[in-house]
């Protein structure tokens, strides 16, 4: 059965074809041609459902994040070029966001408050997560010393973690100092995946050793882990 989608347009659903006892309107490719390579990843904007962000490869030393609107179809709304390939793509939200309380389109959100983390090469890129600030670079940590895999942040307290290609640990930096605070060691193979728990207070890695590690980020008992 051919793979079906949800569309709106205006305020009125359209519906056409039938699966599942529901009637859909069929998938809907949108600005054919915009990428020229593989695209790695796609986030929608947090505080909208018509803006999301693709994170793909150009070239064999550079990719490209785009915006898109869906609302206009007439392709891209801003882009920007990342230096190397790219590793991840992962969307980062304060705590205080995370049950959907956010900022009215009147009211212009703080950047910060939600992050795309880009992963590529020596570099992380902070992207705002926001469509009020399309292509908006909050940041951009270069020349670190291993090629990044991966790449979350915890805005509450300003650090991100990062995996690489070349050994087997979690590196933990200061997002405004940009230097590497702490190094997480178990893994038996090179760290692909990161992302904090909705409530900041844990983060998960996964690796090429089949392997997913959780590791506290806060004081005191929390969940299996015992206060200091």
């Amino acid at each position: 059965m051919a793979d079906l989608v949800a569309q709106n347009q205006g305020n009125n659903l359209i519906k056409e074809g039938y699966a599942n006892g529901m009637t859909y309107q069929p998938a809907r490719e949108l600005t054919p041609g915009s990428h020229n390579g593989s695209i790695k990843s796609i986030s929608f904007a947090v505080d909208s459902p018509n803006v999301f962000m693709t994170a793909a490869e150009e070239t064999a030393s550079q990719g490209r994040i785009r915006w898109f609107d869906i609302r206009g179809g007439s392709g891209t709304i801003a882009e920007h070029t990342i230096d190397g390939q790219i590793g991840s793509c992962t969307m980062n939200v304060k705590p205080s966001l995370r049950g959907g309380s956010y900022p009215t389109s009147n009211a212009l959100p703080d950047p910060e408050a939600a992050v795309l983390s880009v992963a590529a090469g020596k570099s992380i890129y902070f992207f705002s997560g926001f469509s009020q600030h399309p292509s908006l670079l909050l940041r951009r940590i270069e020349d670190l010393p291993r090629d990044s895999t991966c790449a979350a942040l915890d805005i509450s307290s300003r650090k991100f973690v990062t995996g690489c290609k070349d050994d087997t640990h979690v590196h933990v930096y200061d997002y405004d100092e940009k230097t590497e605070v702490d190094v997480g060691r178990g893994h038996h193979g090179p760290v692909w995946i990161a992302a904090f728990s909705p409530d900041g207070k844990l983060y998960a890695t996964g690796s090429e050793d089949g392997t997913i590690k959780l590791w506290k980020w806060s004081e005191g008992q929390y969940g299996l882990w015992r206060g200091e």
